[in-house]
This record gives C-alpha cells, sequence and structure tokens, in this order.
C-alpha cells in the first residue's frame, strides 16, 4: 500500500527551518518550493549556522538520526491521539471535588458542619452505588481503568437537586 501527501510548507506561517526540514523527511513531496522561497530558507539557514555550529555526522549516523527523528514525530503523534489514563488518583480526586461542592470547601476539618451531617454518608452511599453500576464493584479507587473516566464524567455532573437529595439533573 503506497500512500501520497502533499503538504505545503509556508515559511511565513512560523514554521522554523528545523520543522521544515523534518517535515521534508517525512514527507519528500514537500520538497516541492518555490525558488523565491529557496532562497530565503538559505539565507535564515545561513544566519543559523553562524550563531551556531552545527554537530559533524557521519554518514553511518545520519540515518539512525532520520529514524530516531522520525520514531519520536510518530511517538508524539500517537500519545496525542491516545485518550488520557486515569487513575486511581484522578478517582479519589473526582470524589474530593464533589465533596467540596456539596459538603463544603472545609468538609475534612470541619466533620460537625450541617452540610457534612446531612450529606457526607449521602454522598458515600452516591459514590458506591454508582461504581457499582459503572463497573460492578462497590469501591470506587478499584474500578478497572476503562471504566475510571466514566466514573469521573459522573463525579463532576452530581449535585444536591431540588428536592435535597443527591443525583445528576436530567438533562430535559
Amino acid at each position: 500500500m503506497r500512500a501520497e501527501f502533499s503538504i505545503n510548507v509556508n515559511v511565513n506561517l512560523g514554521i522554523t527551518p528545523e520543522l521544515s526540514k523534518v517535515l521534508e523527511r517525512l514527507f519528500p513531496v514537500c520538497n516541492q518550493r518555490q525558488p523565491a522561497q529557496i532562497v530565503e530558507e538559505e539565507a535564515v539557514q545561513e544566519a543559523d549556522k553562524e550563531e551556531k555550529p552545527e554537530p559533524v555526522e557521519t554518514k553511518a549516523d545520519a540515518p539512525a538520526q532520520q529514524e530516531q527523528k522520525a520514531q519520536e514525530a510518530s511517538e508524539q503523534d500517537s500519545q496525542a491521539s491516545q485518550p488520557k489514563q486515569y487513575t486511581e488518583l484522578d478517582v479519589r480526586e473526582a470524589m474530593h471535588k464533589a465533596r467540596q461542592r456539596i459538603e463544603g470547601e472545609d468538609y475534612q476539618n470541619n466533620t460537625t458542619g450541617d452540610l457534612y451531617k446531612k450529606y457526607h454518608r449521602a454522598l458515600s452511599s452516591w459514590f458506591k452505588r454508582t461504581a457499582e453500576v459503572i463497573g460492578g464493584i462497590e469501591k470506587p479507587s478499584a474500578l478497572p481503568a476503562d471504566k475510571r473516566e466514566t466514573f469521573i464524567n459522573e463525579c463532576a455532573q452530581v449535585q444536591l437537586l431540588e428536592d435535597g437529595t443527591i443525583g445528576i439533573k436530567a438533562p430535559f
């Protein structure tokens, strides 16, 4: 299978010569530049060379460096496309934020407050029920990695309802 890409690199958009070189290596089609661009890029490259000397590359190092740069670029692309992996700490943080919203900012230190007394156990029960519905486990921090994001999103939406109970307001 052969794929062709056409990318037009414009120096006026703030693309550095280094980035342009990387793109040219990744996509050889990018080498189709206008003569005015070539003259301008060569002038920029000459100015860069005067500022800092480039390290000496041997013929054996050049292919390895090109391969390494291409691999780094593909790793960055794959990391950007992957969803965030949530940890147990993220789950605990989501529950903490929900408690702060409902019980008050000082819920940890003020266990005699009205909001703490009224909602702490109810919120704990809500967390357990929600974790059980989402992942079949009563303990939220023990949720499987693929279920944590859903639980965190639910915690972000939980609130005090008009009737004084804890839950998520219906969207309709």
